[in-house]
């Protein structure tokens, strides 16, 4: 009967046309692979150290499950465990996620979270920095003959009485080099004859700048002492005697 004869053709076509279609779609050779989770949470400063009422940004980045990573910063629930401590902004949605900013000193847990995944760091906050009421450069006025570089010296004077040699760590310039050189310890070498102001300066410990100090230099092509005399210190006790 012409039923019976059409039948292997019907059959004929639907396997040519691939079925019923289950398997249409973006990936013909199966099921799509599921999408990259959320493995870890890394944060960076790790551990770091402020001086109270100063800030620390911290970032955090997510590892997936694929090995990508993302930045999470503004994205995770940032947490302080002691907000008397120090405070961390969070859920802004501005660069201000992850900003701590410290209140008393201490140290604290700062937690980053996201979909069960977290992570923290501690932060330690210290005492501020001892504020400086001066800086002195001795000595004040030196006369640099070429050839014999002349060391000053930086001296940091705090408001609680104390001082320190800080020669080694200021910043020193000379206002004319052109008669003058300073190095980063405070030697002066002369270059040509002629003064110069040489400064030293350091931070004054309240965030608001930086204390100075100078001495005045006076540049001379010889000491006018006769050739093969220099000055030489001489012991304290020592007596001198006119003569003539």
């Amino acid at each position: 009967p012409p039923r019976s004869t059409l039948f292997p053709y019907t059959t004929l076509f639907r396997s040519s046309c691939g079925g019923s279609g289950s398997n249409s779609g973006s990936n013909p050779g199966g099921s799509n692979p599921p999408p990259a989770t959320l493995s870890s949470i890394s944060i960076t400063p790790a551990n770091p150290s402020i001086a109270i009422t100063t800030t620390e940004q911290f970032k955090a980045t997510g590892t997936y499950s694929d090995s990508t990573t993302k930045d999470l910063t503004a994205s995770v629930s940032w947490k302080s465990a002691s907000t008397a401590v120090a405070t961390v902004a969070t859920a802004t949605g501005a660069s201000s996620d992850g900003l701590a900013t410290a209140v008393a000193v201490g140290s604290t847990k700062i937690s980053a979270s996201l979909n069960s995944v977290a992570s923290s760091t501690t932060l330690t906050v210290t005492p501020p920095p001892p504020q400086v009421s001066s800086v002195t450069v001795v000595p004040s006025n030196p006369i640099v003959v070429l050839g014999a570089p002349v060391q000053l010296t930086a001296t940091a004077h705090y408001i609680d009485g104390s001082t320190q040699n800080v020669s080694s760590s200021a910043d020193w310039s000379s206002s004319n080099t052109n008669a003058a050189t300073v190095n980063s310890t405070g030697l002066v070498t002369g270059v040509a004859a002629g003064s110069t102001t040489v400064t030293a300066s350091i931070p004054n410990g309240s965030n608001t700048g930086n204390a100075t100090g100078s001495s005045s230099v006076t540049v001379q092509t010889s000491s006018g002492l006769p050739a093969g005399v220099g000055w030489h210190a001489l012991p304290d006790n020592t007596e001198l005697q006119a003569s003539g």
